[in-house]
């Protein structure tokens, strides 16, 4: 796939997320900052480290050589990092804030609020793979831990913004590190 191409496909699927968020709230308002907008960005930060923290674990530790994650591994390298080795940083810096703030105005914001934090999360996992997920089961269920975590963090702490600033800047560093590194 061509970096346009990456592009394009990133808007096609985050802009209606957006948009979704957008029309729903005109007959729901939900609030996105919770306590306050620094406390909501520092909470962010520090989750986002915990999530890191658990993709090294996969990647790059001694368990990370586990038979069951080989799968995890294959994807990484066949599906995610091709995509990631087109882009500019800032190309992954634009395409990290939109999926951090649309993914999460729609996945907790209007689903989670809906239907629960069973339903949002199982949706996240889905909307990253359609039916590669039955090809990639650990690694769907990855993405299914991805979406709790996102999920009970944005339960706990009231904040749309804290689950946007932790998704936008795992996304970003996971990114950043994959260009760095070449992995």
């Amino acid at each position: 796939m061509k970096k346009i191409n990456v592009i394009k496909t990133c808007l096609i699927i985050e802009l209606p997320l957006l948009f979704s968020f957008i029309i729903f709230s005109f007959f729901k308002p939900i609030d996105i900052v919770g306590k306050s907008f620094l406390v909501d960005i520092a909470y962010g930060i520090l989750a986002a480290s915990f999530l890191l923290a658990f993709n090294y674990i996969l990647f790059f530790s001694p368990l990370s050589r586990i038979k069951s994650l080989e799968e995890l591994h294959y994807f990484k390298d066949i599906i995610i990092n091709p995509l990631i080795k087109k882009l500019t940083l800032i190309d992954g810096f634009i395409i990290s804030i939109l999926a951090g703030i649309s993914e999460e105005l729609f996945f907790r914001g209007i689903l989670q609020n809906e239907f629960g934090i069973i339903i949002a999360s199982s949706t996240f996992a889905l909307a990253h793979f359609g039916t590669k997920i039955l090809k990639f089961k650990v690694t769907g269920f990855i993405y299914l831990l991805a979406g709790f975590y996102l999920g009970f963090l944005y339960y706990f702490s009231n904040s749309l913004l804290c689950s946007m600033t932790c998704h936008f800047l795992y996304d970003f560093i996971a990114i950043y590190y994959i260009k760095k590194k070449n992995c």
